[in-house]
């Protein structure tokens, strides 16, 4: 049968797998979203409430991307290449804003900065 669609390879579908282990990992077992909770609090408690929604925002983002990949990584989707590139582009991007996150929190002293691992670069 002829598919109009490029296969991606196992490989490709197995690191893509993985990234998105370690963002769910990183969320909810490292502490990135209750620190997303709390800089959210804090931000309202100063009354920063631009900052608060944008924090809000990226939660939502978040949780959104990490709800649709863990969809796609127990579905066929995947193994479509244009679909798994999509899918490891978007989860690599979320990785990164967080290790970022884990940064600023640190560099800035946050209260809470505790809730989430120390960066490796500190």
């Amino acid at each position: 049968m002829f598919s109009i669609f490029k296969k991606a390879s196992q490989a490709d579908v197995e690191m893509t797998r993985r990234s998105i282990m370690k963002l769910h990992t990183m969320w909810h077992d490292q502490g990135y979203q209750k620190f997303y909770f709390e800089l959210m609090r804090y931000h309202h408690e100063l009354g920063n409430d631009s900052a608060a929604d944008d924090a809000l925002k990226r939660k939502n983002a978040i949780e959104h991307l990490l709800s649709e990949s863990l969809r796609a990584c127990n579905s066929t989707a995947l193994s479509n290449q244009k679909a798994q590139t999509m899918v490891f582009t978007k989860v690599s991007s979320a990785l990164n804003l967080l290790e970022k996150i884990s940064t600023m929190a640190y560099n800035e002293d946050i209260p809470f900065k505790e809730l989430i691992p120390k960066p490796s670069n500190t």
